[in-house]
């Protein structure tokens, strides 16, 4: 069923080139399950084609295809 998800501690997410790394994240997914949303926090390590990133925090809203 779709839900909502909470991951604490070492949390590594990939999504085709996409890797995100923090401590926290909050996730919505649908019923397959697929993410469809995640908000990222405490500290967040963003890799992307050779492009690096940190943050304190980082959503992303995968409908959209949007990195914030």
């Amino acid at each position: 069923t779709a839900g909502e998800a909470v991951m604490t501690g070492k949390v590594q997410l990939t999504k085709g080139d996409l890797k995100v790394a923090c401590p926290r994240i909050d996730l919505k997914f649908d019923a397959s399950p697929h993410v469809k949303w995640l908000k990222g926090s405490g500290g967040v390590v963003a890799d992307v084609r050779g492009v690096h990133a940190e943050a304190p925090e980082v959503e992303l809203d995968l409908g959209k295809q949007v990195l914030e």
